[in-house]
């Protein structure tokens, strides 16, 4: 139950600072994994073992999209933690879980932009609904179309916790 809670915990705080802001903040990171280690510890050592085993495994998996620009160094971190907070196979199937949904959910975003950029009508209401934005991000560099990765990692960690518990 406790593996399941932080699980949730991590998923709502990351996916709404990963919506919003585009960043996973380590403190969380941070936060969840020093109580999981406590969680896990508490369990006995073949369960803190299981629980590092998914961490290495996860955090190894990501390391290549990482490198080649695929993902954020964020996305890696929490997939780690998702890793270590399910534990060995577990991690791994909640990392294809999350893969699986945000190839949908890039997918779907890609959709939207092309729909944009080929009707002259929506291009113009995205412009001016997006002005407000640019005006406060002036200073910043612009950037790629990106998709908050942490949302899906999240889901699928989700799905496999509540899998797990059933």
């Amino acid at each position: 139950m406790a593996t399941l809670l932080l699980v949730l915990f991590t998923g709502l705080v990351t996916s709404y600072t990963d919506w919003k802001f585009r960043l996973i903040p380590n403190r969380i990171l941070l936060a969840v994994l020093l109580a999981g280690l406590v969680a896990k510890g508490s369990q006995g050592l073949g369960v803190l073992g299981t629980s590092l085993i998914g961490l290495v495994i996860c955090l190894t998996a990501l390391v290549i999209p990482f490198a080649l620009g695929g993902i954020g160094g964020g996305d890696v971190k929490l997939a780690a933690v998702y890793g270590f907070l399910l534990g060995g196979w577990l991690g791994v199937y909640g990392l294809l879980v999350g893969t699986v949904l945000g190839g949908v959910f890039a997918l779907v975003q890609m959709a939207n932009h092309a729909l944009e950029d080929s009707h002259p009508f929506l291009q113009m209401s995205t412009r001016l609904a997006n002005i407000p934005t640019r005006l406060a991000q002036s200073d910043r560099k612009p950037e790629r179309h990106t998709i908050p990765y942490g949302i899906p990692l999240g889901l699928g960690a989700l799905v496999v916790s509540l899998w797990s518990v059933i």
